[in-house]
């Protein structure tokens, strides 16, 4: 990733073959004796970095006290354009490049990078593969740190050109980039490639359970899960179970088209909260290929990586809010604060009052009592989750405050709906 100033950058993935032995590539040598029955997943050549507990992933450990991140669909494509905002007054910690794909016949582990007129051969790490009998195509995952080679990475606007050759096959990419802020906290990444399809035998219907530590704390806390999954074909049924320790929660069909992490067929970069109650030291999350009952094909889909970002409890000065009205207008949707953006469902964060409806709709709609109790606690967690926003409550407060009124009494719903106006209206810091 670039500064605001610096030119941009195109990155191409390119065909030629890692410099490696053929025992060591991943082309020829998936057709394997483990892979005799459809959904046998086969461990990546010894190359690949270590795995953890036999899951097909690799822990990059802490990397940074905030992430950030946005990807590209590239399926049938041959470019396309990465843009990622990142804030300021940051220390940049690692920026890592991510793609994928199903194809059987060729290796795109080398990328070929221009940066400022000058060209860069990037070799990308070879992260993990799930071998599929019956003819199908095997998925795999390479992954690079854009640090390694001569980038700039800054506050504002960074812009990343990416140009694929056609016949590779690659579902999309996603830049990753961690950084130390005054925000106190931790980012932990897990990253390989597990496949999941229903018609498959247990347990390749699923991804393997992933889970993360997490230092307890004597206060409720949201966090933010990022997950990287490929191959999700338009809107096919999926479901992602995580549990913070308040009990797992199901996000029903969150990928593929008209998700909120939907870049292009066959990629998401998707970003869900997660309630980590006091006390509570891990969090888990699990991806599954889903039968929703209405007939349409379950999703297969490959998970590439899940990120995890825990912010630790802090003292909150308090006396700033911005409005529904501010938190609305499209043109304030860049300053809505990870991991909730306008078209995260009300449901994947409360309890479920608004059923179907996005935390947009939700700050739009109008009407009282309960719909006006909405408006307010969608305003109420995003300036608690805002660093720009010295505000009174944090998310997780504005999470339990209105799962303990709902379902209730419009007199219980009035109540905490002037409590959460009187701080929304406190004044707006941001722009």
């Amino acid at each position: 990733m670039l500064s605001r100033s610096s030119p941009r950058v195109v990155v191409v993935f390119s065909a030629v073959l890692m410099a490696c032995s053929e025992a060591q590539s991943p082309i020829g040598v998936v057709e394997t004796a483990e892979a005799t029955s459809s959904g046998v997943r086969v461990q990546a050549p010894a190359f690949v970095n270590p795995k953890v507990m036999n899951t097909l992933t690799t822990d990059l450990g802490v990397l940074g006290s905030e992430m950030a991140a946005a990807g590209i669909g590239l399926d049938g494509e041959t470019e396309g354009t990465i843009v990622l905002e990142l804030p300021q007054a940051i220390l940049v910690r690692s920026a890592y490049l991510y793609w994928g794909g199903r194809w059987d016949d060729a290796d795109a582990s080398m990328i070929n990078v221009e940066f400022g007129g000058a060209d860069f051969d990037v070799v990308g790490d070879y992260i993990g593969l799930s071998v599929l009998a019956l003819g199908e195509a095997d998925s795999y995952s390479y992954r690079v740190n854009l640090l390694n080679y001569p980038f700039l990475f800054g506050p504002g606007t960074n812009t990343v050109d990416v140009t694929v050759p056609a016949d590779l096959g690659i579902d999309g990419a996603t830049l990753v980039v961690t950084y130390d802020s005054d925000s106190q906290g931790s980012v932990e990444l897990r990253d390989g490639n597990d496949f999941a399809y229903l018609p498959f035998d247990a347990p390749n219907d699923a991804t393997d359970l992933q889970t993360f530590d997490v230092a307890p704390a004597d206060v409720d806390r949201v966090g933010t899960m990022l997950m990287i999954v490929g191959d999700v074909v338009n809107a096919r049924p999926s479901r992602i179970v995580i549990d913070g320790g308040a009990g797992p929660v199901s996000l029903v069909n969150e990928l593929g088209e008209g998700g909120s992490g939907w870049n292009g067929s066959e990629w998401d970069t998707y970003f869900a909260p997660v309630t980590i109650p006091a006390g509570s030291d891990l969090v888990s999350v699990q991806l599954y290929s889903h039968d929703d009952g209405t007939g349409t094909e379950p999703a297969s889909l490959y998970w590439v990586l899940g990120a995890l970002a825990v912010k630790d409890p802090e003292r909150r000065q308090g006396g700033e809010g911005c409005t529904p009205g501010y938190w609305k207008q499209d043109h304030h949707f860049d300053s809505w604060p990870a991991p909730y953006t306008p078209g995260t469902l009300f449901s994947a964060v409360f309890d479920d009052a608004f059923p179907g409806m996005t935390l947009a709709d939700v700050a739009s709609q109008g009407g009282g009592q309960l719909k006006a109790l909405g408006r307010h606690t969608v305003a109420a967690l995003l300036n608690g989750a805002s660093s720009g926003v010295s505000y009174d409550l944090s998310d997780g407060d504005v999470i339990a405050a209105f799962n303990d009124a709902y379902p209730g009494t419009n007199g219980e719903y009035e109540a905490l709906k002037n409590q959460f106006e009187a701080y929304n209206e406190q004044g707006c810091p941001l722009n």
